[in-house]
């Protein structure tokens, strides 16, 4: 209600295989370390930054603009693919580790990167304070998901076109 995908190229068969895969792991809610093989968050980052992923999150960033949040930041895997028109992004995520990670990636950006919080269902940002919201490969980990977008909706401004959400699960 209220909001606008963004579109994106359909994935390829095997893409789409991997994907349901890796979902229906979540689902039955073996731990992604698990999936992935290791236990350290860098393990993770290892694996989220394989080509066929890092070509995803191209295509999801596309459309972004103005202030954005970015619920699941991580180590900051889609901060190269910003479109220059993206100014500042909100970014949210639990893990010190990823934080540490993503430092490299956040003193090359040209975007301004703000922490602003742990958890996606409670977001420390005003109302209609964002023109755009992004997640990739987090929302499965979310536990209130229905919490989580009410608090997307909460931050996005109001007025058409600016409430576009980016997601890739």
């Amino acid at each position: 209600a209220g909001f606008e995908i963004l579109a994106t190229k359909t994935l390829s068969p095997q893409e789409v295989e991997d994907i349901e895969r890796f979902a229906a792991r979540r689902v039955a809610r073996e731990p992604v370390s698990r999936i992935v093989g290791h236990r350290e968050f860098w393990s993770l980052d290892f694996a989220l930054s394989r080509a066929p992923i890092l070509r995803l999150r191209e295509r999801v960033v596309q459309g972004l603009y103005g202030t954005v949040v970015e619920i699941g930041f991580g180590s900051g895997l889609n901060l190269p693919f910003m479109p220059a028109s993206v100014g500042k992004l909100f970014a949210i995520d639990p893990s010190e580790g990823a934080r540490k990670l993503a430092r490299e990636r956040v003193a090359a950006s040209a975007i301004e990167v703000e922490w602003r919080g742990l958890d996606g269902q409670r977001l420390a940002l005003a109302d209609a304070s964002v023109d755009c919201a992004l997640s990739t490969f987090t929302l499965c980990t979310v536990s209130d998901l229905d919490q989580a977008l009410r608090e997307l909706k909460r931050v996005l401004k109001p007025v058409p076109p600016s409430q576009r959400v980016a997601m890739a699960y």
